[in-house]
């Protein structure tokens, strides 16, 4: 029976932009056969689909952005060369494509996903074709030189008071290391209470919120419409006591879940993390104050490009001169190593004035202001060239008794 497959050499778990996939896809024959081509596909896109409005108003948004697109053909006949058939066992066709720079990471969504993947085809004449598809999971990490705030401490404060007696406060300040964290990481969570209010303070619960926006159009006006989805992804909440007219400092640990990963370079998905502090007290009609602090997930480990200390410094020699990529002007000779100390650099040309400042500085009427040089130059006694203008255009003239009304 024909079968066909695609092996990735070498297999990776993940690929990163810029990265190449390589393997080949075998062809498996029972005997000889006649085949038309052999081709793969290579797909990768941003799908949104949801539903938006009721009763009538109720129409489908669909949202897409293309990532990856290509088609190889591995193998095709050829009639003027008699290539129809390809013998019986198995045969084995290599490819290798690359992963473009600006692909997003794949992600599944409420809405929506980003999904990259191969699909190899056996075209067989007056049959079935053979098929097989291939899932590529392609990751984007967390460049931390990029931005200083990944790294940074983040601090966010909590403030309730009572309206009756202000004095009676709660306050917190919520602090985690840093911004950016991977999947499996800990999250250490400090939460410093001061309890000035008349209620004891009993739990500390910290949670990740997942804030999901979907953007999509439907068939009749083509208007973009967004769907919000916001849900809680993992919660933990500590016990504590701290009584009234008393100060506590909890830590919290939070285990960073499988699968989160921020994206917001996207046109059609994005996803979005937060930590949110509540504190609840044992009142029984106070409500529980919150905060939250914006995270970035990632589900690969992070990098961080060299600073510019660490950077190797290349001290280039004075003898040490390039080859020209083009044969030398004779007219324009090269400067070898024994003239560089004597060459002088040509004086700054004065042929020509200023450039005149922006028309922005000149502020509401442009002739008020006006530079010195172009002043100068406008002023110049030198002759300038005179052309001479298109004689006048004359129109006939017709009486006015012949004009009639």
């Amino acid at each position: 029976m024909s079968d066909i497959q695609i092996v990735l050499e070498p297999r990776r778990p993940f690929y990163f932009p810029g990265d190449t996939i390589s393997g080949h896809v075998l062809v498996t024959l029972p005997k000889e056969k006649k085949v038309n081509e052999i081709c793969l596909e290579a797909n990768g896109r941003a799908h949104v689909v949801f539903w938006h409005g009721n009763g009538d108003d109720r129409h489908c948004y669909k949202g897409e952005k293309i990532y990856l697109r290509g088609n190889v053909t591995l193998w095709q006949k050829n009639k003027a060369k008699g290539e129809k058939y390809l013998p019986g066992g198995t045969q084995k066709y290599p490819f290798s494509l690359g992963v473009p720079y600006n692909c997003a990471p794949s992600l599944e969504g409420t809405h929506g996903h980003i999904r990259y993947k191969l699909k190899a085809r056996l075209d067989l004449p007056w049959a079935l074709d053979k098929s097989c598809e291939q899932e590529i999971l392609v990751v984007a990490p967390i460049n931390l030189s990029c931005d200083p705030i990944y790294t940074r401490p983040h601090v966010a404060h909590i403030h309730k008071n009572n309206a009756f007696t202000p004095s009676n406060t709660l306050q917190a300040t919520v602090t985690i290391p840093r911004a950016a964290w991977v999947t499996s990481e800990t999250i250490p969570v400090h939460v410093s209470v001061t309890n000035n209010s008349s209620n004891d303070v009993t739990g500390i619960e910290v949670a990740i919120i997942k804030r999901e926006a979907f953007t999509g159009k439907d068939y009749r006006s083509h208007c973009p419409v967004t769907e919000q989805c916001v849900k809680k992804v993992y919660s933990s909440r500590a016990q504590v006591h701290i009584p009234s007219l008393t100060s506590s400092q909890t830590q919290v640990d939070v285990r960073v879940p499988a699968n989160l990963i921020t994206l917001t370079t996207c046109s059609v998905i994005s996803m979005s993390y937060e930590i949110e502090v509540e504190l609840h007290t044992k009142g029984i009609f106070s409500s529980c104050p919150s905060t939250c602090i914006p995270v970035i997930f990632s589900n690969v480990p992070m990098i961080q490009s060299p600073q510019a200390s660490q950077v190797p410094t290349i001290e280039i020699q004075p003898s040490s001169f390039m080859p020209l990529p083009y044969p030398p002007n004779p007219m324009f000779p090269v400067v070898g190593q024994n003239e560089i100390s004597s060459f002088t650099p040509m004086p700054q040309s004065t042929l020509y004035p200023n450039a005149p400042p922006p028309y922005s500085l000149y502020g509401s009427n442009p002739t008020l202001a006006v530079s010195s040089s172009t002043s100068d130059f406008l002023s110049s006694p030198e002759p300038r060239p005179r052309f001479p203008s298109a004689p006048p255009i004359e129109s006939e003239k017709v009486p006015i008794e012949s004009i009639r009304l």
